[in-house]
């Protein structure tokens, strides 16, 4: 995924999963923290990096099922079970 935003200021970057941190006004610094913690429990990694010229590029993977589809070795890419787990059922 990429953006043309103003990108993120030089004094956070190294934090920014970090929960808690944020540049935005109002912002919880909560959001990018949970990506991460969600798309590493699924076995999965992501990245970011800055684009020439201001924005952001995101990365994510996660590893194939054993069935060969994308999936995760957490829940065997059961998304319902997923869901279940996120909401506390």
């Amino acid at each position: 995924m990429r953006d043309h935003g103003p990108g993120v200021p030089s004094e956070i970057r190294d934090r920014l999963f970090d929960p808690y941190v944020t540049a935005k006004a109002g912002g919880t610094g909560l959001g990018l923290a949970l990506v991460r913690q969600t798309i590493e429990d699924h076995g999965g990694t992501i990245r970011l990096e800055d684009t020439p010229g201001g924005g952001r590029r995101s990365w994510w993977s996660w590893p194939a099922g054993e069935d060969g589809r994308r999936g995760d070795r957490a829940t065997g890419g059961d998304r319902r079970k997923v869901v279940e787990e996120y909401l506390g059922r």
